[in-house]
């Protein structure tokens, strides 16, 4: 296909070209890998909900349009990277890295919780800790949204993304790994470490609303 059919069939000009949300995923990245990076445009707006609604759990709202924009941005620097396949799957896990990357440095500038406890209203984080000593009373969403993200602040970067995957997006092991390119064994094992860490992290807490 020469480049005026592929214009015609990126823009939809041509009724004989296939529309833009025809073409297959691997097509548009030939084209972007033979020089049309224009095309790109396609993947970004073929992709663009999902990337912000990935990044919308695991990054604060004011910080999520950046994020979602490196993404993108890592994601078309790595394209010759792609082996084929689905490349949903590979730049889900480009998203979560550009996630991590971002509690990376966050970290370093000495931010540790999307949600603090300065942050939890007091009688929200009450009943959530009440009831999250209670194995058998289920906590509302909110209230374990916030409680979990105030867990995660002892969690490395990347098993912050992890929990967020398994805990806020309720992903089994299989599916969060293929999610963040890991093992099954590996989530397995970050995740049983992970919680381990949240777990006494509750306990402090716990601690703290006694005393």
């Amino acid at each position: 296909m020469g480049g005026e059919s592929i214009n015609a069939a990126r823009t939809g000009s041509d009724p004989a070209c296939p529309a833009p949300d025809e073409l297959s995923d691997e097509r548009i990245i030939a084209w972007v890998l033979g020089g049309d990076v224009q095309s790109f445009a396609i993947l970004v707006s073929r992709y663009k909900g999902l990337v912000f609604r990935l990044v919308g759990v695991h990054v604060p709202e004011p910080d999520a349009e950046d994020v979602a924009h490196e993404a993108f941005i890592n994601a078309f620097r790595g394209l010759g990277g792609f082996r084929g396949g689905s490349f949903r799957a590979w730049f889900t896990v480009i998203v979560h890295n550009a996630c991590a990357d971002y509690w990376r440095r966050a970290y370093r500038r000495g931010h540790q919780a999307l949600v603090g406890l300065d942050d939890v209203d007091p009688a929200t984080l009450e009943r959530a800790l009440a009831e999250a000593a209670d194995s058998d009373a289920p906590l509302r969403r909110r209230e374990a949204e916030a409680l979990v993200q105030t867990l995660f602040q002892g969690l490395s970067p990347a098993d912050r993304i992890l929990m967020g995957l398994l805990y806020l997006e309720d992903n089994d092991v299989a599916s969060a790994a293929g999610q963040l390119g890991w093992s099954r064994i590996k989530v397995k094992v970050r995740a049983f470490r992970a919680r381990k860490r949240m777990r006494a992290a509750l306990a402090r807490l716990l601690d703290r609303e006694e005393s």
